[in-house]
């Protein structure tokens, strides 16, 4: 019944599992407790709609299409079904890799794999690193700098962008496929501090700028953001419909965005679109700034 429950959904369970809440429901007649709609989803595609009407009832909360309460009507079972969801992941985190967890009948999806890979460009040679964890060995001399491209065509057709401005050589650069989030791997870390500068090539949406300073955040290299010029013109071409709700949050609790990156996040927000990076392979005279 366990195995399908996913990593965030055990952390949502770790957050109301709280010693204050357990206390608080031995105290009361009619325990309740504020869940979000996806909770609710969860328990009917994990075969656990059981406890709905048996353990617990649902109630919906007047104004709030994203939360329901749920009023704990078996205490005792409550508890026990997050302990033995707990149980459950406590047992596939001493369990060291995949193999070893097929053995024992537990989903394999559950536990991340060891190994990683990385595209890297050099030279117009593409090879494959193999990372086993942070661990990894190359047959080539690295360029002074790396360039990431979050996606597979712009990476394959990358001649059709060299051309991109005299700001930064990129003669001078290893170019490597980012697979979009996959590149902040932490065990990637490692390989790509030995760069002097890091230059980011990347999808002008949320989680773009998410992979782009997860990177600055937790490298010690230089990570510099790449945008084209005249990118207002790109804005009004894009049909890339992506309003971020909170930019100016998103803007106010990062410190590592670079004034340049705050003007495109305000274009963003002004324009209410994005722009994926594959709309400049239809031209081959950009030119990009940082």
């Amino acid at each position: 019944m366990y195995n399908k429950i996913n990593k965030k959904f055990i952390n949502y369970i770790d957050k109301i599992n709280t010693e204050e809440f357990l206390n608080g429901i031995t105290n009361l007649n009619s325990p309740s407790l504020i869940v979000t709609n996806k909770f609710i989803n969860h328990l009917i595609e994990t075969n656990n709609e059981y406890l709905i009407d048996n353990v617990f009832t649902i109630v919906n909360i007047k104004n709030d299409k994203i939360h329901k309460t749920i009023k704990i009507i078996k205490v005792e079972e409550f508890n026990l079904w997050i302990e033995n969801i707990k149980a459950y992941y406590e047992k596939i985190g001493k369990v060291n890799n995949r193999s070893e967890i097929a053995m024992n009948g537990i989903n394999t999806h559950n536990k991340k794999t060891q190994y990683n890979f990385l595209l890297l460009s050099s030279n117009n040679v593409i090879k494959t690193i193999l990372f086993n964890k942070d661990a990894y060995k190359i047959d080539f001399k690295i360029k002074k700098n790396i360039f990431i491209i979050e996606n597979l065509d712009v990476f394959f057709e990358f001649d059709k962008i060299k051309n991109l401005n005299n700001s930064i050589n990129l003669n001078d650069c290893d170019i490597v496929y980012g697979s979009g989030n996959s590149i902040t791997n932490k065990y990637f870390y490692d390989f790509l501090n030995n760069y002097k500068n890091i230059y980011t090539f990347l999808d002008l949406d949320l989680g773009g700028f998410k992979i782009y300073t997860t990177l600055k955040k937790n490298l010690t290299t230089d990570v510099q953001n790449i945008y084209v010029n005249n990118i207002e013109n790109y804005f009004k071409l894009s049909k890339f419909d992506h309003k971020i709700e909170n930019i100016h949050t998103f803007i106010k609790n990062n410190k590592y965005l670079s004034y340049t990156d705050i003007k495109i996040l305000n274009l963003m927000d002004k324009n209410s679109v994005g722009i994926e990076q594959e709309i400049f392979l239809e031209n081959t005279n950009i030119k990009m700034e940082k």
